[in-house]
């Protein structure tokens, strides 16, 4: 079976397609062809899924049942735009259900999808596959030292993560209760690009957030580094299993904080995107820790609609359900402050309460990348 897309390029190694080429050596008389689309393809080329072909290539999928377009998305969010595109393809090439396999990281973005196209009486082959999900490592043991009450991961720079770490940093728990790394960097590209001091405190003025000398000071020691010269490209490093394992509760940096960085929107709104959750959530689970999640609202509501358990009410979660990101923001420093101060025997009584949560989601995590 061959396989082809209009850049004929394959942007990730999430599914076993060994040669993508482009659609000029397609047979048009092959009953068995993969037409292969990918958000990159969108984002880098400026392909959306409706151009993603040409008007043979879409009538060659209608004559065979075995001809395909698959749009791989097993390891990328997407907001209300990819819907409305493959609402659009549906329509414009007047494609039949099993014309389309869509694949999504999980459940959510499945119901995301069915109910979007369902508005338009559209439906496709909607496909879970979650790559991050398959790829988190079960560790053979989950016993370690214990060196600090929290771990907190941040490789991207994105302001929001900046304004999470100077709060974190004010409040006095940074430096004495956490084992954290913050990259002052955008690796996506080579070499990764770096953000400087004046940068970060020019992005942080135009959210209205002041930076004290505290806060300036620690900027200037960008990176903060777990280990000197740790290879900060490789987010399956062991080094972040090792560094969960070694606390009583993780903050997971999800993806995405701030819903409008890539719904293009003014505001949040839970119908302008599924909620991503990232092998960040997963690897957390994996080490058997709870957690608090730096994400979008909501988020701890769609991983309990996958089947996990969070952490309520031995961690105050009501942050989840704040949209305001000003407010969330501040109301996840106060719960981890709090945890952080809690006297020895209530923070011990809180550590017990959770472990059978905490088992229990392994076992779900484990049960999800088994089906899978």
């Amino acid at each position: 079976m061959s396989v082809h897309s209009k850049t004929g390029k394959k942007w990730s190694h999430d599914l076993a397609y060994k040669n993508v080429q482009d659609l000029s050596t397609v047979d048009l008389e092959s009953k068995e062809v993969i037409y292969y689309h990918h958000p990159y393809d969108s984002l880098m080329e400026n392909v959306p899924l409706i151009d993603a072909l040409h008007e043979p290539n879409w009538n060659h999928i209608k004559r065979f049942e075995n001809v395909k377009l698959v749009h791989e998305n097993d390891s990328e969010t997407f907001s209300i735009d990819f819907a409305e595109d493959l609402k659009n393809t549906l329509v414009k090439y007047s494609l039949g259900l099993d014309d389309i396999n869509v694949i999504v990281m999980d459940e959510n973005h499945k119901r995301f999808l069915h109910s979007y196209l369902g508005k338009y009486g559209r439906d496709c082959n909607i496909i879970v596959d979650n790559y991050l999900l398959k790829e988190v490592t079960i560790p053979e043991s989950h016993e370690a030292e214990i060196t600090h009450k929290f771990s907190s991961l941040s490789r991207n720079y994105r302001d929001w993560r900046a304004m999470l770490y100077i709060k974190l940093l004010d409040e006095g728990v940074l430096e004495e209760y956490f084992k954290y790394s913050f990259f002052n960097i955008w690796p996506y590209q080579s070499p990764p690009k770096v953000f400087g001091v004046k940068e970060i405190v020019t992005d942080l003025e135009k959210q209205n957030f002041p930076t004290s000398k505290k806060a300036y000071r620690w900027l200037k020691q960008c990176p903060h580094e777990l280990h000197t010269g740790e290879n900060v490209l490789n987010k399956w490093s062991n080094i972040t299993y090792d560094t969960i394992l070694s606390t009583d509760f993780h903050v997971v940096i999800e993806t995405h904080y701030d819903q409008t960085y890539y719904t293009n929107k003014n505001e949040y709104n839970k119908d302008y995107a599924p909620t991503s959750i990232t092998e960040k959530t997963y690897k957390a689970i994996a080490c058997k820790k709870p957690f608090v999640a730096f994400s979008t609202p909501y988020m701890l509501n769609d991983l309990r609609s996958l089947g996990f358990k969070t952490f309520a009410p031995y961690i105050n979660e009501s942050y989840d359900v704040e949209t305001d990101n000003k407010k969330r923001i501040n109301m996840i420093v106060n719960e981890i402050t709090r945890i952080c101060n809690l006297p020895p025997q209530e923070y011990a009584d809180v550590l017990e309460g959770i472990k059978e949560i905490t088992e229990y989601n392994l076992r779900k995590l484990v049960e999800k990348q088994n089906a899978q």
